[in-house]
């Protein structure tokens, strides 16, 4: 896929004049742009919530504008970008209630029947925020690897291959972030409900910081049988799953490890639906490692 382009060059707006006050970022995210208009091609920066911006205007113009709708305000950054901020999303006092800078998310509870979409490039990034530094890297997925979409079924139809946009996502470990939506493609659109209304919601994942990491696999072949119990019966069959479905062995690592790929043997697994169940070994890979991430990553 081609990248995305290149951001505007900032614009002079540092005449000299100042207003007698900072204003801070009220939302995370809060773009800086080269114009006064929302435009791919007018992004410079992303700031977070309660970033310290200085007024590039005097007092007597820049005080009706705060806060008001439809109007911008020109600033600059303490790492010296200028540009223009909505208004209405600043503040002349910071948010007490924000997190500190570097508090990681809150891990939000995923609905069963989510959304699914697949990473469509090798190494493609998920990400804390949706800024292409390296700073940002939580992961680095492999092709085919399934992500959960924290959003609903309309926005993942609206920004799938939709360059500049981003899904926030959770991969088969409950590792949540957000990936660039013109690298996926959609498995699933899940159920119609999804938040409060959801039916059953994901527990986090069943293992802390220094255990081994679990075993992930992909099913080799199509209609592979997750079933309630390990063997073959009708009254045992769960649901039948498609080739490269992505699955998080749930039971010890060198014991799950030890069974891929053995005729008779049985792995007690969890999808990325959170069905939990019994797949046959001899019908299973484990997923491919994934990729190293590079001193300069592009920008996915």
């Amino acid at each position: 896929p081609g990248a995305p382009l290149p951001p505007p060059a900032p614009p002079k707006l540092d005449k000299g004049v100042y207003a007698s006050f900072p204003v801070y970022a009220t939302a995370d995210e809060l773009a800086i742009r080269s114009q006064t208009l929302v435009a791919d091609n007018t992004l410079l920066k992303r700031v977070a919530i309660n970033t310290e911006m200085k007024i590039l205007e005097a007092d007597a113009t820049a005080n009706p504008k705060i806060g008001q709708q439809n109007q911008w305000i020109p600033v600059k950054l303490a790492d010296g970008t200028e540009g223009y901020t909505a208004a209405w999303l600043v503040s002349k006092a910071k948010n007490a209630n924000a997190p500190a800078p570097g508090t990681p998310p809150a891990v939000v509870a995923v609905p069963k029947d989510a959304p699914v979409v697949k990473a469509s490039v090798d190494g493609l990034k998920l990400r804390s925020k949706p800024d292409t530094s390296d700073a940002t890297i939580l992961k680095v997925l492999p092709t085919g690897a399934e992500l959960k979409v924290l959003e609903t079924a309309a926005e993942v139809k609206r920004k799938v291959g939709t360059m500049y946009e981003w899904l926030k996502v959770a991969d088969v470990q409950n590792t949540q972030g957000v990936v660039a939506a013109w690298y996926v493609n959609i498995v699933s659109l899940g159920a119609a409900a999804f938040g409060p209304e959801a039916q059953r919601q994901t527990s986090g994942p069943n293992f802390s910081i220094g255990e081994i990491l679990p075993v992930l696999l992909r099913t080799s072949e199509e209609n592979v049988a997750l079933r309630q119990f390990p063997y073959i019966s009708k009254d045992t069959l769960i649901k039948r799953l498609p080739m490269e479905s992505e699955l998080i062995a749930i039971e010890p690592p060198d014991i799950a490890a030890g069974k891929i790929g053995q005729p008779g043997e049985w792995i007690h697994v969890r999808d990325v639906n959170e069905n939990e169940g019994y797949v046959a070994a001899w019908c299973v890979l484990e997923r491919p490692e994934d990729p190293i991430p590079q001193v300069s990553p592009a920008d996915c």
